[in-house]
């Protein structure tokens, strides 16, 4: 991983996230069976630490989703986390939070209450330093955007007082390092 973590010391990558659990676990639909080898072998190169191939499997599995079941399906959906747990673990931050937070979105259009835990992801796997202030505004904006909209739609982001203030406690960190 990079050094670039903009937040507290100590954040664990998005440990709820990591989507390449076994088929069913945490209410997460059954994997199809046509996508077990590619599972399989993402699985495998996490384990190996081979982010660029796990990088190239997870991106298969999400477009092979998408084209069988459709974009917004809870397959594609978990191919995209796996997707953005595997960004995470390679260092791109920026796009594995971004996934999160575009899943995030779906599944609160689509009335899952696990829009929280994606969102929650989302926010564990943003790092502020290396990226122009400009992203990093917009980002973090885009993250409590959607934790008020949590709030407003069913209240299932209400309890979660420390989500909004960790997103700003990152950008007045990253403010105050700004020249």
């Amino acid at each position: 991983m990079s050094d670039n973590h903009g937040g507290a010391s100590g954040d664990a990558p998005p440990a709820a996230a990591e989507p390449h659990q076994a088929a069913g676990e945490g209410g997460a639909p059954k994997v199809p069976t046509e996508f077990h080898t590619t599972v399989a072998h993402a699985n495998q190169a996490i384990a190996d630490q081979d982010w660029e191939r796990a990088a190239v499997l997870t991106l298969r599995l999400t477009r092979h989703a998408a084209r069988a079941y459709g974009d917004e399906h809870p397959y594609t959906l978990e191919s995209r986390s796996l997707q953005a747990y595997v960004a995470y673990l390679g260092g791109d931050h920026l796009s594995s939070s971004q996934t999160f937070l575009d899943i995030a979105r779906i599944r609160h259009e689509q009335g899952d209450p696990r829009a929280h835990e994606d969102l929650t992801r989302a926010v564990d796997a943003w790092w502020t330093r290396g990226y122009p202030p400009s992203v990093v505004a917009r980002h973090g904006r885009a993250l409590l955007d959607l934790w008020c909209d949590l709030v407003t739609a069913d209240g299932s982001a209400a309890a979660d007082l420390t989500l909004p203030h960790r997103i700003r406690q990152r950008l007045r960190a990253f403010t105050d390092e700004c020249p």
